[in-house]
């Protein structure tokens, strides 16, 4: 698979979930937390055919980042790399909404017309 194509189905995947969805410095699509104490925090994209959807979240203080990890590990992600008050997790598709809400990466709720409207449109505009 090649890697546009790779991080397209990352991008129609936050597109179907209401997820948010940016680039990052280094061009990997990503999907950052919308709370601005929490600016690291983030979803991105493992680059896998296994469906694996990457997490990584810092808390200032140790303490704090020990309790959003609980809550990760509790809702199917996998510890793969930590220090004191940061990690990075793994989590696969089917969990990845319920990560999303946990660190706050879901775009803001609008009205339902205006979604309905929205969805209306990019749909049209594929074809």
């Amino acid at each position: 698979m090649t890697e546009r194509k790779s991080k397209n189905i990352y991008k129609k995947f936050c597109e179907e979930n209401r997820i948010r969805y940016a680039i990052d410095d280094c061009g990997n699509p990503i999907s950052p937390s919308r709370v601005r104490k929490f600016a690291k925090d983030h979803l991105w994209w493992s680059g896998t055919d296994d469906g694996r959807i990457g997490v990584t979240v810092e808390r200032p203080s140790p303490a704090t980042y020990k309790g959003i990890k609980k809550k990760l590990l509790e809702v199917g992600c996998v510890l793969e790399q930590e220090g004191d008050s940061e990690g990075n997790f793994f989590v696969v598709q089917e969990h990845a909404l319920k990560v999303a809400e946990l660190i706050r990466a879901t775009k803001k709720k609008g009205s339902s017309s205006r979604s309905k409207r929205m969805k209306e449109y990019w749909q049209n505009k594929g074809e």
